[in-house]
């Protein structure tokens, strides 16, 4: 059968199998498969406060057709750094770490990528305080009327025509900050204006009070990669008293939420509020979202030990979901995962109980007990809720009888780390069982997955 013979919505279909550079390919083919590749290929858009990429959006959002296509808007959050872009020599020393291995050029050619680096910089810091990518924003969401989801992307994330003139220039990103800033501009500074992008995003979608959004994520980097990107951070929360009612608006719609967010400790260097500030706005947001079905929630840099993981300013036997988190309740919860954290199984349980009507997916990942026992809690998801798919994977209790956990020997770590699947036994019983062996974080070799 011809192609021509199809309906076109599955045309479509099949054309959403294809990737970018297919897509543009087919599109020349002939004027059928120019307007039914197109949805897939305007569905995902870009934005960025540079300039070829801000043209870029700005051209689809004023289309006609293509900006009906737009379903998901993609900020990419890298940003140039201010320590390089404005000490030439400490530019010409972050090339020779590891991480700039691919951007070694001889003397010349570094000075000319030197001044690329640079004008790229001050064009996304015009781009910024200009309030030109605000407004661009605002003027395409008026006219994008079916955009469901928002991705926050660490970055860096290029659109193809900068793929040229960003090959040789060091990528955005925080790698960059590790050896240059603290000579250049103060840690605030630096906060302030890699996490800018956030509160755009939030102020935009406020300002004209969208309410199509239902999914937002954020996305981590990938792994192994050196292009980190500007990661989200708890500095990100610290957002304006005037633009708090634009984020209640954005989370009081939404129905999926992933956020993974890098925690920053206090170190000698860094200028840090207190972490119960910075969380202060997320745990309003939450609280109004009372729309939400599925929860993803990620505090990065996980480690064993409380004192070193959140810095001075956490009890390490305390719980961090008062503080991140609060207190909410979610009518419509259906999934929650949460990793990375320290809390009570008191506050652990609490959580579970307030959301035992709706919830039938719960996962706990890299998780540790400072005060109770994980089996008081499985004992609460099989006995009190109506929970389907239940997972624990490398969790532990930071004390086992009078000994601290972070002090056992490797070894005694992976036998008191556990990992379990709840299944259905052969009578139609809910069962907590260890599943297979999993890679431990405290050691190369698997941990022993049993629970207690």
């Amino acid at each position: 059968m011809s192609f021509v013979f199809l309906p076109l919505e599955l045309l479509i279909e099949i054309f959403a199998y294809l990737d970018r550079v297919g897509l543009k390919t087919i599109r020349l083919v002939c004027r059928l498969f120019a307007e039914t590749s197109s949805p897939n290929l305007f569905e995902h858009v870009l934005v960025a406060p540079r300039y070829e990429a801000l043209g870029a959006f700005q051209t689809i959002s004023q289309h006609p057709i293509y900006q009906r296509y737009v379903k998901e808007l993609i900020y990419d959050g890298s940003v140039y750094d201010k320590g390089l872009a404005t000490n030439e020599r400490a530019y010409m020393r972050h090339l020779e770490c590891d991480v700039a291995s691919d951007y070694r050029l001889d003397n010349w050619g570094r000075r000319g990528r030197f001044k690329q680096y640079q004008q790229l910089y001050d064009d996304q810091e015009g781009i910024r305080t200009s309030g030109i990518l605000f407004h661009t924003l605002v003027r395409a969401l008026e006219s994008m009327p079916n955009v469901h989801s928002i991705v926050y992307s660490p970055g860096p994330r290029s659109i193809p025509k900068e793929s040229k003139e960003l090959k040789d220039i060091l990528p955005r990103g925080d790698p960059h900050f590790t050896r240059a800033y603290s000579s250049v501009e103060d840690y605030p500074n630096y906060i302030e204006r890699a996490q800018h992008g956030f509160h755009i995003l939030i102020g935009a979608l406020g300002s004209v009070q969208y309410a199509g959004v239902r999914n937002f994520r954020v996305d981590i980097p990938a792994p192994n990669s050196n292009l980190l990107g500007t990661e989200l951070t708890d500095y990100a929360f610290a957002i304006p008293v005037e633009q708090l009612s634009a984020g209640i608006h954005l989370f009081s719609h939404l129905q999926t939420l992933t956020l993974p967010i890098k925690l920053i400790a206090p170190g000698s260097h860094h200028i840090s509020p207190d972490i119960t500030v910075n969380f202060a706005a997320l745990r309003t947001l939450l609280k109004h979202a009372k729309e939400i079905e599925n929860v993803s929630i990620c505090l990065r840099k996980w480690k064993l030990d409380p004192c070193h993981m959140y810095g001075a300013w956490f009890d390490p036997n305390g719980s961090i979901i008062p503080i991140a988190l609060g207190s909410p309740t979610w009518p419509k919860l259906r999934s929650l995962r949460l990793s990375g954290m320290h809390a009570h199984a008191e506050e652990v349980s609490k959580l579970i109980s307030r959301h035992s009507e709706t919830l039938v997916e719960l996962e706990f990942t890299y998780f540790s007990l400072t005060c109770g026992l994980w089996a008081d809690i499985v004992n609460t998801v099989l006995q009190d809720t109506r929970v389907q798919n239940f997972r624990l994977l490398c969790v532990n209790e930071s004390m086992v009888g009078n000994t601290a956990f972070r002090s056992m020997s490797l070894d005694e770590r992976n036998d008191w780390t556990y990992s379990g699947i709840m299944k259905l036994n052969p009578y139609g019983s809910r069962e907590f069982l260890p599943i297979a062996r999993s890679r431990s974080v405290y050691t190369q070799p698997s941990c022993n997955d049993r629970l207690r």
